[in-house]
């Protein structure tokens, strides 16, 4: 498989995460868990296990995070907050200068604050 494939199944994952988290649910409480939510949560596993470490899995993860501690999902939004942050780690985001990086430097100063943003999201989703 192709970089250029990988890539593309990181972007559609992001998507689909934006798609999931900006819809609005019917009032039935269960429905928060609906097909969409399940199809994320499988997609995410899928494009995570094939070995591609990017700032877009952990975007798309923050998203999943987000939307299951809104919707009250848990233990799902404890365990994805973790997760998050160990991803932090393992891409080396949570300090730039002395830990491995697992990703290119940023080319520019909006790649730059869009890992910072990334880092302070999870920050913030693990409060």
């Amino acid at each position: 498989e192709s970089p250029t494939a990988e890539q593309g199944a990181e972007l559609a994952l992001l998507l689909l995460c934006m798609r999931l988290i900006t819809q609005i649910p019917p009032d039935d409480s269960r429905s928060v868990q609906n097909t969409l939510y399940l199809t994320a949560k499988t997609f995410f596993a899928v494009v995570e296990s094939s070995a591609s470490m990017t700032v877009q899995l952990v975007q798309s993860a923050l998203l999943l995070g987000a939307y299951e501690v809104g919707h009250g999902i848990y233990p799902a939004a404890f365990l994805s907050a973790g997760h998050c942050a160990r991803l932090i780690y393992a891409l080396g985001l949570h300090n730039r200068k002395g830990a491995p990086q697992m990703i290119k430097k940023p080319g520019s100063w909006t790649e730059q604050e869009e890992f910072r943003r990334v880092w302070w999201g999870t920050l913030l989703l693990d409060r």
